[in-house]
């Protein structure tokens, strides 16, 4: 008595099974690309601090 196995789910028409899995393979672009926003907001944050303390220091 050999017990065939489930045949597994396909996931190819479901979109919400292709989003999940488009976005597992590209985590560490995206997350690559969020830490590269992240230093350019603080690297214009600093400047524009810097630049309204010595437009104020003087």
């Amino acid at each position: 008595m050999s017990a065939e196995p489930e045949p597994r789910p396909t996931t190819h028409n479901n979109p919400v099974a292709r989003a999940a899995r488009w976005v597992l393979h590209r985590r560490r672009v995206a997350a690559g690309q969020l830490f590269r926003g992240l230093c350019y907001g603080c690297g214009t944050a600093l400047a524009g601090a810097i630049s309204l303390w010595l437009q104020n220091r003087h």
